[in-house]
């Protein structure tokens, strides 16, 4: 995060290999992400269902939910308070890291870019 404020919830839907999933991290505390923070998401084969050492397709959209609000499985939540940033894609394979860079406020709006690693 390099955001110039802090954010409620980070939320994000990603298509691995033509598989679509969706996630995002919220504070236990129910505090908000800090403007600053390092958020490390971890996947693996097994959950991605790959079994490849081969390219693999990397498509993710990022939203953020800019007041603190209970997560919930569905990942639906309000309107007027959830920003969609456009969405990035890369090539992966098992066993690298990559590095996503999120900036800007909720006034100029927000952007995700891709850093080709970490």
């Amino acid at each position: 995060m390099d955001t110039k404020e802090d954010i409620g919830l980070l939320v994000y839907d990603y298509n691995v290999a033509g598989r679509d999933y969706s996630g995002g991290i919220s504070n236990a505390d129910r505090s908000l992400i800090g403007h600053d923070e390092e958020l490390i998401v971890t996947w693996n084969d097994e959950e991605l269902k790959i079994k490849t050492e081969e390219d693999i397709p990397f498509k993710i959209t990022f939203r953020i939910i800019t007041e603190y609000t209970d997560p919930n499985y569905e990942n639906n939540y309000p309107e007027g308070i959830t920003v969609y940033l456009d969405p990035i894609e890369w090539t992966a394979h098992l066993g690298e890291e990559y590095e996503v860079r999120i900036t800007g406020d909720s006034t100029n709006g927000y952007e995700a870019q891709y850093t080709d690693g970490a």
